[in-house]
């Protein structure tokens, strides 16, 4: 649909604010995941977000408690104040992962027919 020169998405919600903001959430943490402990500025480097993009994100998911702060790393010889080290709660790293499938016809016919000659039907 498309309204006085700007175009409207689909009924799923793609491209607005908040899809967008989930979108990049999800980034966040698939870098986590990834990465493990790592600070936001190398977050911002892996997914090219703005800095202060990842810190309102992360802040979001501190307060959700699926991040955490550790102790911070060691200088690496760069200078500078070293990173704020965040990793992802463990609870937060478990992927639950389901298939749904259907028997193939061939296949249940052939259990069917054999429930059926067996009497357990």
């Amino acid at each position: 649909m498309i309204r006085r020169g700007r175009r409207t998405n689909n009924k799923k919600g793609d491209g607005t604010l908040g899809w967008l903001r989930e979108r990049n959430r999800e980034r966040v943490i698939a870098v986590l995941r990834t990465l493990g402990r790592t600070s936001q500025a190398d977050i911002a480097r892996a997914t090219g977000l703005s800095r202060t993009t990842v810190s309102t994100l992360v802040a979001g998911l501190r307060e959700a408690g699926l991040v955490f702060e550790v102790d911070a790393k060691a200088p690496d010889g760069r200078g500078g104040r070293p990173g704020v080290q965040l990793v992802l709660e463990d609870s937060s790293m478990a992927v639950v992962g389901m298939m749904r499938s259907t028997p193939r016809p061939a296949w249940s016919r052939r259990c069917w027919s054999r429930l059926a000659s067996s009497g357990r039907t």
